[in-house]
């Protein structure tokens, strides 16, 4: 049985998603890892995979996975793990800047002048409204045996202008 969610989940210490589980979101819905001590933890199985989907099967139709300023300035041991999960239909209107379009992904890091660091392995990221994965300047991704598919910005974007 999924779980539905209806708005933004603020999650501000650890979140563990147990293997099998199947959240379903609404528009305009999504997850938020949002501070130095939080952390999402979807530890799957090949053969239980944890599911992050929109409830109506459209690119765009929920925010997706947004991680800002989880590590300490100067870490990039990742806490936040996603492993054997499925992520699609993700990228809605979530704002960082005045470029909203460059920022849409199904998974987005956002450092904002600290670290971010996020391990994906063995995962399915697909048809988003934008990016599969999205990483500001100061983003440390973990990219492990995932399978992209049908991102039309691509399968991994970098804000450009890192200097």
């Amino acid at each position: 049985m999924p779980y539905e969610i209806d708005g933004v989940i603020g999650v501000r210490k650890k979140l563990t998603i147990e293997a099998g589980t199947t959240l379903q979101f609404q528009h305009g819905s999504g997850i938020k890892i949002e501070d130095f001590d939080s952390a999402l933890v979807a530890m799957g199985t090949s053969t239980q995979p944890i599911i992050f989907t929109g409830v109506e099967e459209t690119p765009g139709f929920w925010n997706g996975l947004y991680f800002l300023n989880t590590n300490e300035t100067g870490s990039t041991t990742a806490r936040s793990r996603l492993h054997h999960t499925v992520v699609e239909f993700g990228g809605g209107e979530l704002h960082l800047d005045s470029n909203a379009e460059e920022f849409r992904g199904n998974i987005m890091l956002d450092g904002s002048g600290y670290n971010i660091a996020v391990e994906v392995q063995d995962s399915i990221i697909r048809k988003s409204s934008g990016y599969g994965i999205w990483l500001d300047c100061l983003a440390h991704l973990t990219n492990t045996n995932n399978t992209f598919a049908e991102n039309p910005s691509g399968d991994i974007g970098q804000e450009k202008d890192c200097n």
